[in-house]
């Protein structure tokens, strides 16, 4: 009875902070997806260089905060943290909608990445103390679904209010293409401004939300630790907090070392995530204003967006299951079959370089416009064989959050997860930054497809470094996984006898 209470208190708690989740990671996704408006708007001459700066400055900053609310998590209460995260957040959303120049919009870029930095440990934090760690892999996946989604929510809801059509002719430069919208959609190139509005505004108002929250139990999931903690009168976290000496014991230790240092990927996810929109509409050419355009673009992405959720939940529960049958390094196992795996899946993905518009592969070496359904067919191959590189990709993520997580004391968590989020909002900067000069090299040179030989570039360094560092935490992690659980075990014990003397 009272195990179905907790669950129930649980569960309530999950339903009233993860829409603002979900509505914070619309964020990103609604600026990726307006920055070819932005750059036309604010007359940038076509330098996406600068959108990547600003981009990269928005992730170092996102990487500091991150780090200060993780060591912050493990100190205070998280439900105020994350009520302030939120507004923080919140409000820079509703006055970025008013930017009057590109330094205004940046300086609200960086004060967005203040409260969605913060928010992220805070999140983890309590989701580690919700769900019992069997299951928490399964817990981190539905985090992942939850970022997911806002992405998804606002890259689509900028493109229904972004009107432009993107049918240029092929031969056109990026900058050619730029000029054109600013000439001749003055008004529709500011449509960018009404997502941010309405992301902020709807933010706003889920952060009231969060003061229903209840706070969980620290450790009060771990399996060693439930039985004790299950007395309202025993609180882990005033025997056991987390000390300024210890941030240096997390990093030191080899599997932290290793889970924190594997940033590489997000240099590669960093790149696809600020540029992904550009190229899909730019260079591939798919028209938003063309109903047969829209069409073949929903038939492209569904599969992708699939096994984007399908990898994150398989993989998660196939650890889990690894896990809960004594290998406490199934989860590590699983995240380097998926850190290799999706890497040839991608490269041949991306080597198809269409474009839609003029009905031609292969940077128009293949041009179809006469025998339409191979084109049809080629496209879904080019689909299918990107969501299969990403339904491995987004098994990674639920793996290295319930690593992270079990390789650390119940106080170190938010800490280590922090010091690790920072590391990899610093790929993620590095990735728009090094993305965006290579975009601008490959422009400069005369390449017409600079985004996709850019993705294949990236994948092929990026992607097989990062599976690569994957294995000396397999190495490492099944002595520190013993190493907690003997730690807890004892814990375990002076608890009870705290319980008996009260």
């Amino acid at each position: 009875m009272c195990s179905s209470k907790s669950k129930l208190k649980g569960l309530f708690s999950i339903l009233l902070f993860l829409p603002l989740i979900i509505f914070l990671n619309t964020d990103i996704a609604i600026f990726i997806t307006n920055q070819v408006l932005i750059v036309a708007e604010f007359d940038l001459g076509g330098k996406f260089i600068v959108l990547g700066f600003i981009a990269g400055l928005y992730y170092i900053v996102l990487a500091v905060f991150t780090l200060i609310a993780g060591y912050f998590s493990d100190i205070f209460k998280r439900k105020w943290l994350l009520i302030i995260a939120g507004g923080i957040w919140a409000i820079s959303e509703i006055f970025t909608a008013f930017s009057i120049n590109i330094v205004m919009l940046s300086i609200l870029r960086i004060t967005a990445a203040i409260g969605i930095g913060a928010a992220s440990p805070i999140s983890i934090s309590l989701l580690a103390d919700i769900f019992s760690s069997e299951k928490r892999g399964t817990s981190f996946a539905w985090w992942s679904l939850a970022t997911t989604f806002g992405g998804l929510i606002g890259g689509v809801f900028s493109l229904v209010v972004n009107v432009i059509p993107y049918d240029f002719p092929e031969n056109w430069s990026l900058v050619q293409k730029i000029s054109f919208i600013r000439l001749n959609y003055p008004v529709e190139m500011t449509y960018w401004r009404l997502p941010f509005l309405w992301a902020g505004l709807i933010g706003l108002c889920l952060v009231f939300l969060c003061f229903l929250i209840k706070e969980p139990k620290r450790a009060s999931k771990e399996s060693i630790l439930k039985e004790i903690l299950s007395d309202e009168k025993i609180d882990y976290s005033r025997s056991y907090r987390i000390k300024i000496n210890d941030l240096k014991k997390i990093f030191t230790k080899r599997s932290n070392f290793w889970l924190i240092i594997n940033f590489v990927d997000t240099i590669l996810y960093g790149f696809l995530l600020t540029y992904i929109i550009t190229y899909i509409t730019v260079e591939v050419g798919f028209s938003l204003t063309d109903i047969t355009s829209i069409i073949m673009l929903l038939v492209f992405l569904l599969p992708i967006i699939i096994s984007m959720f399908a990898g994150q939940f398989y993989f998660a529960r196939l650890g889990d299951k690894k896990v809960s049958k004594g290998d406490p390094a199934g989860r590590v196992k699983v995240a380097i079959i998926c850190g290799l795996a999706h890497i040839p899946f991608l490269i041949f993905g991306f080597l198809f370089y269409p474009n839609v518009s003029h009905l031609t592969f292969f940077k128009g070496a293949l041009n179809l416009s006469s025998m339409i359904p191979l084109f049809w067919i080629l496209l879904i191959i080019m689909s299918l064989t990107i969501g299969v590189g990403m339904f491995f990709e987004f098994g990674i993520g639920p793996c290295w959050f319930s690593s992270i997580v079990d390789v650390n004391l119940p106080e170190h968590r938010g800490t280590a997860y922090a010091m690790a989020a920072m590391m990899d909002a610093f790929g993620r900067a590095l990735g728009p930054i090094i993305g965006g000069a290579l975009v601008d090299y490959y422009t400069g040179i005369g390449n017409i497809y600079p985004f996709g030989t850019t993705i294949v570039i990236s994948i092929l360094s990026f992607g097989i470094i990062s599976g690569l560092l994957w294995l000396p935490i397999y190495k490492y992690c099944n002595k520190d996984f013993a190493e907690i659980g003997a730690i807890l075990e004892q814990r375990a014990k002076e608890l009870k006898k705290q319980s008996v003397i009260k």
